[in-house]
């Protein structure tokens, strides 16, 4: 940084020319500053302007050095800019008439001085400072009267000027003061807000802090000077970490806004928003409009051809659901189904276009609309695929076809495209074609009412690799364009799964009757499936054979201890039950089984030939384990 010379001091110092040339006029009998300038042959208008050879010729007449006093006076640096010590500042950041003063300077200047009072600082006179550093007070404003050459007479003026309530600053509240103190003093040095003109940090500081401590409806301009200082403080405090840390705290202010303002960026960042347009003319700002811009593009549905801060807006960055739907034609429903289940949303939605709190990325919303436009209901899958719809719903239950959205979310079921598609090329795998058809050859849904099976089963036979498919075409598509051989599902109709027999065959292997075969499997004796073919709903069952061996070598049924003979019968079950042998629950439909190990203890004890004689006989007879089917 450059340094200001050695016999100033930021806090105390500062006195310009034309408040030097006041005191030497009032000193020297003149009426005026301007009567001044007129003897002396010094330029008034120059003077003001602080150019060097006025600046100079007061230098000579006050006996203070030419350096001190020009970098002490607010100076034209070129058109619309003045310099003052260090700092280039635009010539809107300063006072034109009055100023603004320090009442705690005035009282110590009159003090030192009772006839001329305090001389005017240089610093005074830059509107974005609000705190004398001396004394810790804030400024007040100097009013006075007369014409545009008679208000640099500053020794005129301060002499019947009557301070008032002197209002102190605390040192935390200092920071923005402090920073421009030094810009005017040291010059710009390497931090990020050195980059940027005196004026932008001021004004950029105070529309940020004036957000951050008074919120967004108040303005910088409506705030006293020690609310200004406030604010200024916050401002700097956030800024002068650059980018990234202003669009953090951007980020608290948004996320933590009433909801209702929430989608609208104007109202929660009023101060600074209302800052940028009214300097949409100074490029100065264009950096901080760049990244407000930015922000508001990439956190808020702004609809295109939207004016932001100077540029008009192209298409959107974020989008609500409803407007999304408006553009593209997608019910609500649909898209915001699409968004949860891609885990974009994961609140309730309120489903309607003033939902403007809920906002999604353009390229997830286009990517969603994209998805659902392959979206399709269950009806309109039938009328596709050209099935009923008991063969639609038995397609979905058995998860042949995935549902895209399921029925449990409050809305109809949805199938996708490709899920569709990835069925169809499926039957097109297990399909041969064929140019001519036997007779035997029939579509599925004449094979299924002939063979009283659904065309549900024929199609998991075929994609499962039991059943042959065949079509005429060479990539059929719907349903009633596959066929397939009569005979050859009559006669996997007939067919049991290895291992396995049918109820009505198990009880013949067991010797007993189909009600006892099902009593068993539902008691959980033997295990047992259910073959889904048929039309009817009359599912068979089947059993392993296994099961059933292992139940012959455990159980013995009371028709084979006894015989034919129902004196025999009768007798044996009356004997069983006074010894207090139960049969199996079974029901009274079924026959009677017994535990093999209590008709044995009951053989062995005295008494029992007669049962010992009926076991003998009962082993004699053929067994499942020895493989006689």
């Amino acid at each position: 940084m450059s340094s200001a010379p050695a016999d100033r001091d930021e806090t105390g110092g500062w006195r310009t020319a034309t408040s030097r040339a006041s005191r030497a006029a009032q000193n020297n009998g003149y009426a005026s500053l301007q009567a001044l300038c007129s003897d002396q042959r010094i330029g008034f208008l120059n003077l003001c302007n602080g150019f060097d050879a006025e600046v100079a010729h007061i230098a000579d007449l006050t006996g203070i050095e030419f350096d001190t006093l020009r970098f002490n006076t607010p100076r034209v640096d070129q058109q619309g800019w003045f310099r003052l010590g260090a700092e280039r500042i635009k010539a809107t950041a300063f006072t034109c008439s009055g100023g603004q003063v320090c009442p705690a300077c005035v009282l110590e200047g009159r003090t030192d001085d009772a006839r001329n009072g305090a001389f005017q600082r240089g610093v005074w006179q830059v509107s974005s400072l609000h705190c004398c550093l001396k004394n810790k007070v804030a400024l007040v404003p100097l009013e006075v009267s007369g014409n545009s050459k008679s208000v640099h007479d500053f020794a005129q003026h301060i002499k019947s000027w009557v301070p008032g309530e002197i209002t102190e600053v605390t040192d935390e509240d200092l920071g923005l003061e402090v920073y421009l103190a030094d810009r005017i003093r040291l010059g710009r040095g390497q931090a990020w807000l050195d980059g940027f003109e005196f004026h932008f940090v001021s004004s950029f500081c105070e529309a940020l802090g004036t957000l951050l401590k008074f919120g967004s409806k108040a303005r910088p301009h409506l705030l006293s000077a020690p609310e200004l200082i406030k604010a200024g403080a916050a401002g700097c405090a956030v800024a002068k970490h650059g980018a990234n840390v202003i669009r953090n705290a951007l980020n608290t202010i948004r996320t933590s806004a009433f909801k209702f303002h929430k989608p609208d960026y104007s109202k929660i960042y009023g101060p600074v928003i209302v800052e940028l347009r009214a300097r949409r003319n100074d490029p100065g700002f264009d950096v901080l409009r760049h990244l407000m811009r930015e922000y508001v593009l990439d956190h808020f549905y702004v609809p295109e051809g939207t004016s932001l801060l100077g540029q008009t807006c192209g298409a959107p960055r974020l989008l609500t659901v409803g407007v999304a739907s408006k553009r593209s034609g997608i019910p609500i429903s649909t898209l915001t189904r699409q968004l949860k289940r891609s885990g974009e949303l994961t609140s309730e939605m309120k489903n309607g276009l003033s939902d403007r709190a809920m906002l999604v990325s353009a390229t997830v919303m286009d990517a969603a609309i994209g998805e659902a436009k392959k979206l399709s209901s269950l009806k309109i899958a039938r009328e596709v695929l050209g099935c009923d719809r008991y063969t639609m719903e038995r397609l979905v239950e058995s998860e042949m076809i995935l549902l895209h959205f399921s029925i449990g979310e409050g809305s109809l079921p949805m199938l996708h495209r490709d899920v569709i598609l990835n069925f169809v090329s499926r039957l097109q795998a297990v399909t041969e074609v064929q140019s001519n058809l036997g007779n035997d050859d029939l579509p599925l849904a004449e094979v299924a009412r002939q063979c009283h099976c659904t065309t549900h089963w024929l199609l998991s036979q075929a994609l499962s690799g039991h059943l042959r498919l065949v079509s005429k075409l060479k990539e059929p598509f719907r349903l009633t364009e596959f066929y397939a051989s009569l005979s050859e599902v009559r006669n996997q109709l007939d067919q049991v799964p290895e291992g396995h027999v049918t109820a009505a065959q198990a009880a013949k292997l067991l010797g007993c009757n189909v009600a006892t075969i099902h009593a068993l499997a539902e008691g959980g004796f033997v295990g047992s499936q259910f073959q889904d073919a048929r039309l009817s709903n009359r599912k068979r069952r089947v059993v392993p054979l296994a099961d059933l061996e292992a139940f012959e070598r455990d159980y013995i049924l009371l028709r084979a201890l006894s015989g034919t003979r129902r004196a025999d019968f009768e007798a044996l079950q009356s004997m069983l039950a006074e010894q207090g042998v139960d049969r199996l629950p079974l029901g009274e439909s079924a026959r009677k089984f017994f535990k093999r190990v209590e008709i044995e203890r009951l053989a062995y004890r005295p008494g029992g030939h007669a049962l010992a004689r009926l076991l003998a006989a009962d082993e004699m007879h053929p067994r499942l384990s020895d493989g006689v089917f």
